[in-house]
C-alpha cells in the first residue's frame, strides 16, 4: 500500500535553536531501512547487531575521568567490542567504525567509557548557527522504562568544539520548551567526564563519564544498583544544521525518539558476578504446534482478510478469482468496472473500495491521462511547493513489491481547488466502476516527513494548524461528495507509531468517516523489528488502539508488516488481532517486498466460528479467547511458557494436543476435533 508510516519528523524545527552546549538528538530512523546492510554503497564492515540487554559490572575502582581510557582503570568493567554502522539521511551505510564500550557502576555512579576508532575530528563553530560542525555522542535514558521518550527524561552529550571538550547534562524538552528556546542543558550539571581525540591511526575518540545514580535532580536517572533502564548511545559524525554529509550510528540502532527500540542496561550489585560481554538473547522454547512449517491450506476460512490489487499484473482472471474468493475486503487501485465486476461475480459479499491517495499525483486513469508523465504535467497547478517554488516530490522509502511509480510529485491537500477536483473524480469513478466506496490513503493531521522539500523545507505557507484544518476540510468534502449514495469513506489512518505518547491521532477524522486503517507497523517500522515493538503491537496497537478505533460502529483494517514471514511471526500477529476481532475488523499481513498483492498464508484458512466472549488473561500472562470451533492463544511476553488445554483440541498440523509451548511473542490456533 502506498500509505507510509505517518510520523512527524520536525528535525530542523528545533535544531535551529541549537547553541554551543546544547547538542540535540534528532530522529532519522524513519530513513534507515530495517536491513541497512542491503543498502551499502561500498564495502564496509558489517555493523554489530543492536544491543538488547547489556550488563554493567560492579566497579572495584573509580576511573580517573581524563578522557584517556586506560586498561588498568577499566579492567573491572564489562568490555563490549562492537562495529558501529554509520548511516546517512538516505539510509545508506557508507562507513563503519570499531567501537569499544566499557560499563561499570558502584553504589552512587554509572561509569561509561568508549573508544571510537578510525574517525577524524570535526568540531568548529563560527559566527552563525549554519557554520556549526561537530561530532557528538548522545547517551539517552528512558527514566521510567515505559518505552516512550517524554519531556524531562535524561540525556547526556559529549563533543569537542574548537579543541575544547564539552560534557553536558541535558534533558528531553517538551514542544513548548523547544518553541521558547529553552536550552536542554539549562539544569544543574551532575555528569562528570571528559572526551579527547587522538590523531593516530585515522583518529580515535575516547571518552569517560560518571553519571550519578541519585543526584537529587528529578531529570537524572534514578536507577539503583540491581535495577534496569532502557538506554541508547548514538554517535553523530559531521553534525550540521543542513545535514550535509552527516552520518549516524548507535549501539541499539539510530532511533532517538522511540525508546522501544533501545536496549536495556542492567546495573550490577556489589558482589555480583562480572559480565564479559553483552547478554545474548534468551533461547526460545520450541512451539509444539509449529515444529515444522505449516501445511498448505488454500481454503477460505472465516477470518476476515483484506486484499489489495495495486499492480496491473494482478488483474488477470485467475488472480481476480483467487483474491475475491479468499478475501472479505478488497482495495483496488484501478477505476475499472470490468475488474470490479469480476470480483463481484466471484464474491458478491465482498466490500470493494477504490484506492487512491490525495497526497500524490497518482493514477493516470483517475486523471483521464495517457501516462504518468501526462498526469505529472496536469497536476502541476495543484502541486505542493516550497517557498522558492520547488515542487515537493516524495523521496521516502518505497514498497518493493509495488509496480506503480512511487517517486511522485506531491499535491497540496490544503488547496481547495485540489480538494474539489479529487472529490469530484472520486465520486465519478466510484459510481462508474460500481465500487462500494473509496479508501483514501495517507490522510493525517500532522505533516508527514515525506511532505517536506529538499533539506527539510516546509511547504509554502505551512503551519501545523493550516495543515490539520486542510486535511479535515478535505475529508468533509469527501463525505459531502458521497452524500445520498451508499459509498463508504475509509481513510488511512488512526496510526500511533511504536513508542509514541499521547492519544491516538486522527480520531476526529474517524468520527467523520465510515472506517479507517491502523498501520502502526509499515515500511518504516516492522512489527518484528525488536522485542519492544512486538510488545507494543499487542499491548498498545491491539488492546488499546484497535479496540478504541472499532468502537461506535466504525470499521477498521489492521495492517501489519513484518521483516520476516515465518510461522511464529505471522501467528503472533494474527492471534493478537483475533483477541479483539469483531464483525467490523479486517486483518492484513505482508512483507515490504510483497505489498500490493495477496500472498495467502495457511493459517488464514482456519474456521473459528463465533466468538464465545472476550479474551481472558491467565495467571501466567497468556491471553486466551474461545470461539465455537477453536481456541486462540497469545504469549505477548519475553518469557517462554507452556499452556495446558483440555482434550479435544488439535494444532494446525492436525495433531491432537494437550500442551502447547509458546515461546516469547508467539501465538497458536487450536481447533476442536
Amino acid at each position: 500500500m502506498v500509505k507510509f508510516f505517518v510520523r512527524p519528523r520536525f528535525v530542523l524545527s528545533f535544531l535551529l535553536a541549537l547553541v554551543v552546549g546544547c547538542s540535540p538528538a534528532p530522529n532519522i530512523a524513519s530513513s534507515v531501512p530495517n536491513n541497512p546492510a542491503q543498502n551499502n554503497s561500498g564495502p564496509v564492515e558489517p555493523a554489530s547487531p543492536a544491543l538488547e540487554t547489556t550488563a554493567s559490572n560492579w566497579a572495584t575502582k573509580k576511573p580517573k575521568l581524563d578522557g584517556i581510557v586506560s586498561p588498568s582503570e577499566w579492567n573491572d568493567a564489562n568490555r563490549i567490542p562492537l562495529t558501529m554502522g554509520m548511516y546517512n539521511i538516505a539510509g545508506e551505510n557508507p562507513a563503519s567504525h570499531p567501537f569499544t564500550l566499557y560499563l561499570k557502576n558502584d553504589q552512587t555512579h554509572l561509569y561509561i567509557a568508549g573508544k571510537l576508532e578510525k574517525e577524524e575530528l570535526d568540531g568548529s563553530m563560527g559566527l552563525t548557527i549554519e557554520s556549526l560542525l561537530m561530532d557528538t555522542f548522545i547517551i539517552l535514558f528512558d527514566n521510567n522504562n515505559d518505552g516512550i521518550v517524554q519531556p524531562g527524561e535524561d540525556k547526556k552529550s559529549l563533543y569537542i568544539i574548537n579543541g575544547e571538550p564539552y560534557v553536558k547534562d541535558q534533558r528531553q524538552l517538551s514542544p513548548a520548551e523547544q518553541a521558547k528556546g529553552v536550552e536542554e542543558d539549562a539544569e544543574s550539571q551532575n555528569i562528570r567526564g571528559n572526551i579527547t581525540h587522538s590523531s593516530s591511526a585515522g583518529g580515535t575518540y575516547n571518552f569517560e563519564v560518571a553519571i550519578p545514580l541519585a543526584s537529587g535532580d528529578k531529570y537524572d536517572v534514578q536507577t539503583r544498583p540491581g535495577g534496569k533502564i532502557r538506554w541508547n548511545l548514538i554517535y553523530f559524525d559531521k553534525f550540521n544544521i543542513k545535514m550535509q554529509g552527516m552520518e549516524i550510528g548507535g549501539i541499539s540502532g539510530v532511533e532517538a525518539e522511540n525508546a522501544l527500540d533501545w536496549g536495556t542496561l542492567q546495573l550490577a550489585t556489589k558482589g555480583s558476578k562480572p559480565k564479559t560481554a553483552a547478554t545474548p538473547k534468551a533461547a526460545t522454547a520450541p512451539v509444539v504446534m509449529a515444529g515444522k512449517p505449516l501445511p498448505p491450506n488454500n481454503k477460505k476460512g472465516d477470518i476476515r482478510i483484506l486484499a489489495q490489487i495495486m499492480n496491473e499484473s494482478e488483474i488477470t482472471d485467475a488472480s481476480l478469482k483467487f483474491v475475491a474468493s479468499h478475501s472479505d475486503f478488497i482495495l483496488v487501485a484501478f477505476p475499472m468496472k470490468e475488474v470490479v465486476d469480476k470480483l463481484r461475480k466471484e464474491n458478491p459479499k465482498a466490500t470493494i473500495l477504490l484506492f487512491n491517495n490525495p497526497y500524490f499525483a497518482f493514477g493516470d486513469k483517475f486523471w483521464s491521462a495517457a501516462s504518468q508523465a501526462e498526469v505529472n504535467q496536469l497536476s502541476q497547478v495543484y502541486a505542493l511547493r516550497t517557498d522558492n517554488n520547488e515542487i515537493i516530490s516524495y523521496g521516502g522509502p518505497i514498497y518493493e513489491g509495488m509496480e506503480v511509480e512511487q517517486r511522485l510529485p506531491m499535491m497540496d491537500i490544503t488547496n481547495p481547488a485540489w480538494q474539489d477536483y479529487f472529490t469530484s473524480q472520486s465520486r465519478k469513478h466510484v459510481d462508474l466502476g460500481g465500487f462500494d466506496g473509496i479508501f483514501i490513503d495517507t490522510l493525517t493531521e500532522d505533516i508527514p516527513p515525506f511532505a517536506l522539500g529538499t533539506g527539510g523545507k516546509f511547504p509554502r505557507g505551512y503551519t501545523a494548524e493550516k495543515w490539520k484544518a486542510g486535511n479535515y476540510q478535505f475529508l468533509r468534502k469527501m463525505k459531502q461528495a458521497f452524500k445520498g449514495s451508499k459509498g463508504k469513506i475509509f481513510f488511512n489512518g488512526v496510526t500511533r507509531p511504536p513508542g509514541a505518547s499521547g492519544p491516538q491521532p486522527n480520531m476526529g477524522m474517524l468520527n467523520i468517516a465510515d472506517g479507517s486503517a491502523i498501520e502502526a507497523f509499515s515500511i518504516y517500522k516492522s512489527m518484528d523489528s525488536s522485542s519492544a515493538t512486538k510488545k507494543w503491537y499487542f499491548e498498545k496497537t491491539i488492546l488499546q488502539d484497535l479496540q478504541q478505533a472499532s468502537a461506535n460502529g466504525k470499521s477498521v483494517v489492521m495492517e501489519v508488516y513484518g521483516n520476516n514471514d515465518d510461522d511464529q511471526i505471522r501467528l503472533y500477529a494474527l492471534c493478537s488481532f483475533l483477541m479483539v476481532q469483531n464483525d467490523r475488523t479486517y486483518f492484513y499481513f505482508t512483507r515490504k517486498d510483497q505489498a500490493g498483492a495477496l500472498h495467502w498464508r495457511p493459517e488464514w484458512g482456519v474456521t473459528l466460528g463465533k466468538a464465545k466472549g472476550t479474551y481472558q488473561k491467565t495467571a501466567q500472562g497468556v491471553y486466551v479467547r474461545d470461539f465455537a470451533k477453536a481456541r486462540v492463544l497469545v504469549n505477548p511476553t519475553s518469557t517462554a511458557m507452556t499452556v495446558t488445554v483440555p482434550a479435544g483440541y488439535k494444532n494446525l498440523h492436525d495433531q491432537p494436543v494437550t500442551q502447547v509451548g509458546l515461546p516469547p511473542y508467539s501465538g497458536a490456533i487450536l481447533t476442536l476435533n
